[in-house]
């Protein structure tokens, strides 16, 4: 049996409807659709895989790739999952019951697809591993994990799941919301810049010209801006917005990424920031899938897909060829440079005691409690930054407009 997405219009009033169904093939879905009075305009076999990424795609095509649900909807369906779980019903029976609780849209063909590809005899690790850009390896890997009960039963490892990408959820919203008020302001006060140049500025000025008379020195540069932006401007805002693009483009690729996260690695400030991050998400990950029964080894092979910076992944790599040659853990992490001294001596105490999970998880505790003060003195920081530049801006084009007035009362005295 296949999952199949409908759209269509319903007789007796012709509401336009959605959804998808069960049905051996396409003539028996079209007879399921007549059976309930709808009249399809799209019917599409799901698929999984990059089957499922081409229908998606249809909605919400961005450069022929579908982008990824947002967090919300995958930490609902994990919390469903670990809750129905842990009550004691079947995995087919809960994907049934999530499926039936999320909203129409693209993310309950996902779950469609899964529910199927479960009740073809699949595992629920194989089915979500088939959406890999929707549930990542670690992801994929936990499940694994907890369906051969090594470290702690199905539910358990949902639960782990829903606490971790919740947290990870929690410090992106604070980052973001960090990111919102400078970038408002710097886009607010660039066009009220822009405005002031090519509009007010002109007029104001153009009395000076007529007068003849020598300009100070802050005038001068101030109509030289405002002649450059007005004759130039255009020009140059194509030219930065096709160097941004290509520059963007190339920081994409696998050799950009590289380059420019060196870039950010030897920023004093943001160096040490994103080593915080890294150890957190090192930790937090490892940790985490440690704890669930997984190798050493293959923890630290999918931690290094989790970490989101590609030199960070590199360096993971090799962290895991040199545990595999016996190196420890710690002195392994410690040559790869990337991580904080406190998060490897903690992991150096708990290779000697026996406790490695539990010290991974106490430093990932501390290190994302370290990432949540620094982004709150960034956020009291940046207000102030803001107003002396937006102030100093604003001064510099009032003493070049006022000061020649001055000087033409004085003249006139």
């Amino acid at each position: 049996m296949a999952v199949f997405r409908y759209e269509g219009m319903r007789a007796g009033g012709g509401r336009k409807v959605k959804g998808v169904l069960d049905a051996d093939s396409e003539r028996d879905a079209r007879r399921l659709l007549k059976q309930q009075e709808i009249y399809p305009t799209v019917l599409e076999r799901l698929e999984g895989g990059e089957g499922n990424s081409r229908v998606l795609g249809k909605r919400w095509k961005i450069w022929n790739r579908a982008p990824l649900p947002p967090m919300r909807e995958r930490i609902v369906f994990t919390r469903q999952m670990a809750s129905l779980l842990a009550a004691g019903f079947p995995v087919m029976e809960v994907l049934i019951s999530v499926e039936e609780q999320i909203r129409t849209g693209p993310f309950r063909e996902v779950v469609a697809t899964i529910r199927n590809d479960v009740g073809e005899g699949h595992s629920l690790s194989e089915a979500l591993a088939r959406h890999g850009r929707i549930f990542p390896p670690i992801y994929v890997s936990l499940v694994r994990a907890g369906e051969k009960g090594g470290g702690g039963a199905l539910d358990v490892v949902f639960e782990r799941l829903a606490v971790v990408m919740e947290e990870e959820r929690r410090i992106r919203g604070r980052l973001l919301s960090a990111m919102i008020y400078p970038t408002v302001m710097a886009v607010v006060g660039s066009l009220i810049l822009v405005f002031l140049v090519t509009v007010v500025v002109p007029r104001v000025t153009v009395v000076f010209k007529e007068t003849q008379q020598t300009l100070p020195l802050v005038t001068r540069s101030l109509l030289a801006i405002s002649d450059f932006v007005r004759d130039w401007g255009g020009w140059l805002a194509l030219v930065v917005t096709g160097l941004f693009l290509v520059f963007s483009w190339w920081a994409r690729s696998e050799k950009g990424r590289v380059v420019v996260e060196r870039w950010w690695w030897r920023m004093p400030m943001l160096g040490d920031f994103l080593s915080t991050v890294a150890t957190m998400r090192v930790c937090q990950l490892l940790g985490l899938l440690l704890k669930s029964g997984v190798p050493v080894i293959a923890s630290l092979q999918v931690t290094a897909d989790a970490t989101g910076f590609v030199t960070v992944r590199a360096g993971i790599l090799d962290v895991a060829r040199s545990v595999e040659r016996g190196d420890s853990l710690a002195d392994a992490l410690e040559r790869s440079g990337y991580f904080q001294g406190l998060a490897l001596r903690m992991i150096k105490a708990g290779e000697r005691s026996g406790s490695l999970e539990a010290m991974l998880d106490r430093s990932a505790q501390l290190h994302r409690e370290e990432i949540e003060q620094a982004l709150e003195r960034l956020m009291h920081l940046v207000e102030p930054v803001i107003i002396l530049i937006m102030g100093g801006v604003v001064g510099y084009v009032v003493v070049a407009v006022l000061l020649p007035i001055f000087e033409m009362n004085q003249f006139i005295k």
